[in-house]
């Protein structure tokens, strides 16, 4: 059975968006801490428009399962430096915007047919590819993705959009060295 590295304070994903507008931008995952058994993920998208960050409190019973996975806090830190702490019943309103950003955390590979993958960050041999499905917010799309195990938090290696011209591609990664933008 393949599954994905445990999440470890520290590690970190950075990937290269190009919207279906040609437009690039930054997505950057980091585990910043632990705190209770659950993990700090933080994101950060950092565009020409200007740079967000949300760190999340979650819980992971369960990497192949995302029903599982419990938003216990958020931060926001908005384009001005701004951050915003949800708390309580603000968690449950706000939990189907962060949904599909935990969603990508989810991990199941059995079964999956595999394939060789070159990105920025390097090549990557055997990855399973799988078409996925991911959302933020109102955004949605369905994409062909490949992941490997090699690849810290979420395993995304590449994503290429199915009905939107999207694309996501690995651009770097470590094991150790993340930290938090957000206090």
């Amino acid at each position: 059975m393949v599954v994905p590295k445990p999440l470890v304070v520290g590690q970190w994903t950075q990937h290269r968006l190009i919207n279906d507008k040609g437009q690039p931008s930054l997505s950057t995952y980091k585990v910043v801490g632990e705190d209770g058994g659950a993990y700090w993920v933080e994101v950060a998208n950092e565009s020409y428009y200007g740079k967000t960050v949300t760190k999340i409190l979650l819980a992971i019973p369960d990497r192949a399962n995302p029903s599982t996975m419990e938003i216990r806090a958020v931060k926001m830190k908005d384009k001005k430096g701004r951050v915003t702490e949800l708390e309580g019943p603000m968690i449950q309103l706000m939990r189907s915007a962060y949904q599909g950003s935990v969603n990508m955390l989810a991990v199941s590979w059995q079964g999956l047919p595999r394939e060789s993958a070159n990105v920025v960050a390097g090549h990557f041999s055997d990855c399973y590819k799988a078409r996925t499905d991911a959302s933020w917010g109102v955004w949605h799309a369905a994409s062909t993705t490949w992941m490997h195990p090699m690849v810290p938090i979420s395993g995304l290696v590449k994503s290429e959009g199915v009905d939107h011209p999207t694309s996501m591609e690995l651009v770097g990664f470590g094991e150790v060295g993340a930290t938090s933008e957000i206090p």
